[in-house]
């Protein structure tokens, strides 16, 4: 018996010692509770700064414009803009008698899109006895025109050339040319050639320098103005919300304060000076020989000190407070709605209802005894059904309706102002990243009489429609001679006799 509970109490002692961890793996829990921890602090960090009044404020606003290009209605010219491409033809456009206001002039072509560069491609221009073809490319690294009516071949510019091959062009001074220029003219040409070398490095810069001087005037108006936050209702579409409010005053001495440092830091900021200083070269050409950018730059400033300080005193005699009243859900910063105050009374109301400028289906914008309304009645996969109006003192006085019957893939939007109606017919239809639209006719109804054009519109938008690769050699500045310039106005001269 003894044994037995001997036995017993030594296999619990063993159980015992299996189940305590070893010192390895308390090291690991502890390691990792405390990177539990550390993130735990960082998220919440993370969640009050992003919450504080002035970073929601601002949020909301530059988030405004992201969400408005991805509504429904202009998410494809915001995707084309960016990385596709708009194919085009016009023509055959005449009256319902028979009568072509434009002859037989038509125009087509393809215009592509991105980042960096624009490319218009195959376009077609053909009026009378005159026929166009040619093409466009313009980037940060160069630009070229081909055209083989009047130009008759390709003639670009690389920036980084571009100086280079003035001084071994015709209008060189020293050319011997009856097209050489001044010697003042060519050597500014020269200067401002020579700044647009780094043109993409400057666009990258100046990019730069705008998020901070902005960043840094935002600074300014957050130390003196009144920023608070308080969580409240509201009406957004007439219907009463739960929201956050986030207000900024800027009473009389809040803006004499932002003035004054605005003006202290435009006057010290070694940010734009660099800028200037790097990039202004051609500009101190224009401005005058031997002014130095920078030097200018300081001297506008010195000569606005007085306006300055005038201005300043003027607000202390007479300045009514603004307040600008920014609202959004309780944890994001999604803009709903903005209103500007002046002295008590709302000058300026922006309400995009309780989803944001994004998902709502209306918007209403109020400001100096207008109302303008956009209202989307019906958003389907069948039919797109919106209408906005503009109200002066209670009284409609524009009103444009937009119709898009998907199933049947046709389109009808209507313009009235008073006795003034205009409508333009066409089809429409969307697949994946195209989307396609015509204009067939155009129908104007003025004080009772009916008029109508008709004609042979197209139009297509490709989402993702990658620019195709530009030519790497054409002629530039530098190959350019007499000869050229004569016949090119001699091709003019011909087409315009042609023509008329």
């Amino acid at each position: 018996m003894d044994m037995d509970m001997n036995t017993n109490m030594e296999a619990e002692v063993e159980v015992k010692k299996k189940k305590k961890p070893s010192k390895k793996k308390k090291t690991i829990i502890i390691i990792a509770a405390i990177i539990l921890a550390v993130l735990l602090i960082v998220g919440a960090v993370f969640l009050i700064i992003a919450n504080l009044p002035q970073n929601v404020a601002i949020s909301a606003i530059t988030g405004f414009a992201d969400d408005l290009l991805a509504r429904e209605e202009l998410k494809p010219l915001a995707q084309m803009a960016e990385k596709g491409s708009l194919e085009f033809s016009v023509k055959d456009i005449q009256t319902s008698d028979g009568y072509a206001p434009i002859g037989d002039t038509s125009i087509s072509g393809k215009v592509y899109f991105s980042k960096d560069a624009f490319m218009l491609k195959g376009l077609k221009l053909t009026t009378g006895n005159v026929n166009v073809k040619g093409d466009v490319y313009v980037s940060n690294e160069m630009i070229y025109v081909k055209e083989d009516e009047i130009l008759e071949g390709t003639y670009g510019v690389k920036f980084e050339d571009l100086a280079d091959d003035l001084e071994d062009s015709i209008f060189a001074p020293d050319s011997g040319s009856m097209y050489a220029l001044e010697e003042e003219v060519f050597d500014m040409l020269v200067s401002v050639a020579e700044s647009t070398e780094n043109s993409k490095d400057a666009r990258a810069d100046a990019e730069k320098l705008t998020e901070t001087v902005v960043k840094d005037l935002w600074d300014i108006v957050v130390e003196h103005a009144e920023i608070e936050a308080e969580y409240t209702s509201t009406r957004l579409n007439g219907k009463k919300t739960n929201v956050r409010l986030v207000s900024i005053v800027i009473d009389d001495d809040a803006m004499v304060a932002i003035i004054e440092d605005a003006y202290e830091y435009l006057c010290d900021s070694e940010d734009i000076k660099d800028f200037l200083e790097k990039y202004g070269s051609g500009l101190s050409d224009i401005i005058g020989e031997g002014e130095d950018i920078v030097d200018v730059y300081e001297e506008l400033l010195e000569e606005y000190e007085e306006s300055v300080e005038m201005l300043c005193e003027n607000i202390e005699d007479s300045f009514e407070t603004i307040t600008i009243n920014i609202y959004t859900p309780h944890l994001t910063s999604t803009l709903l709605k903005l209103e500007l105050e002046v002295g008590g009374d709302t000058l300026f109301t922006l309400d995009c209802g309780e989803k944001g400028i994004k998902d709502t289906d209306k918007v209403t914008v109020e400001a100096a005894g207008f109302v303008l309304t956009y209202n989307v009645k019906t958003s389907d996969d069948s039919k797109y059904n919106a209408v906005m109006e503009v109200e002066a003192y209670g009284e409609t006085v524009f009103e444009l309706s937009i119709n898009i019957n998907k199933k049947k893939e046709a389109y009808t939007i209507t313009a009235s102002m008073g006795t003034y109606e205009y409508t333009v017919k066409g089809d429409w239809s969307q697949d994946g990243d195209i989307t396609e639209f015509t204009i067939d006719s155009i129908t104007s109804n003025v004080d009772g009489y009916e008029s109508s054009i008709t004609m042979k519109c197209s139009f297509t938008i490709d989402t993702d429609d990658k620019i195709p690769e530009p030519k790497k050699n054409f002629d530039t500045v530098a190959d350019i001679t007499e000869a050229d310039i004569e016949r090119w106005m001699y091709n003019i001269e011909r087409l315009y006799s042609m023509d008329y």
